[in-house]
């Protein structure tokens, strides 16, 4: 028993004169990688986690490199790559682009309530979280309608619905 406690305590000495040297003992940081090793990390680390790496010496955490099956890729690459999803991908940015067109017409108080929906030929839809934002919006339609069209889209009709949840 006695000489259980003596090892323990020489390795909690060894362990405080690492710390107080700022040099880790290579033992902790050469485990075989979990099962979860590919996972994606947080980009930025927590605030505690950056303390006490910093009590331990370092003056940023130490390196990582995370790979997903080789090469990484943003969602906007995955995305354009693929044919299908690609089309898609050019009808959601078409529709934010009108949508960017007509920011400067609206009213100020509802441009953070007014979001782009389907573009379909020469109409395009327009969500709103409820009615009398919809009133109101149904009463610029006809300028929005002529702004666009002088901006190049060929839009001839803009509907507005009410989304049900926002």
């Amino acid at each position: 028993m006695r000489a259980l406690r003596r090892a323990c305590f020489h390795l909690k000495a060894r362990v405080a004169k690492s710390f107080l040297k700022g040099v880790i003992e290579a033992s902790n940081f050469n485990r075989p990688q979990p099962h979860n090793c590919c996972m994606a990390t947080r980009s930025t680390p927590h605030p505690d986690t950056l303390a006490a790496y910093r009590a331990l010496g370092y003056s940023s955490p130490p390196k990582a490199k995370v790979s997903i099956r080789g090469k990484s890729q943003t969602l906007a690459q995955v995305v354009d790559s693929a044919p299908s999803l690609a089309h898609f991908s050019a009808i959601a940015r078409d529709s934010q682009n009108r949508l960017k067109a007509i920011a400067p017409l609206l009213p100020a108080s509802l441009r953070p309530l007014v979001q782009s929906g389907g573009v379909e030929d020469d109409a395009w839809c327009l969500l709103v979280p409820n009615s009398a934002v919809a009133a109101k919006l149904r009463q610029t339609l006809p300028a929005l309608c002529a702004h666009l069209r002088t901006k190049g889209w060929n839009v001839n009709t803009i509907r507005v619905k009410v989304s049900a949840t926002r």
